[in-house]
């Protein structure tokens, strides 16, 4: 490896840290909602809100208070199917109808196939990272 090679990967593991650390940009890789680069930002949590975990981002589909149901044809949230909700094979959260409770959030996806609360059920809000807004996605 030559020096040149050396500064270069230096210089772009900088500006990655940079966009990552310092600017609180991420690019979202899963297909369960756009891919596109997204801002993190420290927002309040509503309906609607995009939140970060470990690596995925997902979307706030129920907030306490709100009643979830997880069925066969997919999760309701407030007697509102969420669009592509149904789970697909055996290993779905168990069909039951729940209110949310203080700190309580239901994170989906858009995507059929996306890794979310039709699988794990609801999320402790100590586990959301932070909120995040799309700055340029990936139309479908």
């Amino acid at each position: 490896m030559n020096r040149h090679h050396i500064t270069g990967t230096l210089g772009c593991l900088s500006v990655l840290y940079v966009l990552y650390g310092i600017a609180g940009l991420r690019w979202n890789f899963s297909l369960c909602l756009p891919t596109g680069l997204w801002r993190v930002t420290h927002e309040q949590i509503d309906r609607g809100s995009y939140v970060t975990l470990m690596e995925p981002i997902k979307q706030v589909a129920a907030l306490p208070g709100d009643t979830v149901m997880f069925t066969a044809r997919g999760v309701y949230v407030n007697g509102q199917l969420w669009p592509q909700s149904a789970p697909v094979g055996p290993n779905h959260y168990p069909f039951t109808t729940m209110v949310l409770q203080p700190g309580q959030y239901l994170l989906m996806g858009r995507h059929p196939l996306s890794w979310d609360g039709r699988y794990g059920g609801w999320t402790t809000a100590t586990i959301i990272a932070s909120t995040a807004r799309p700055l340029w996605v990936k139309s479908r």
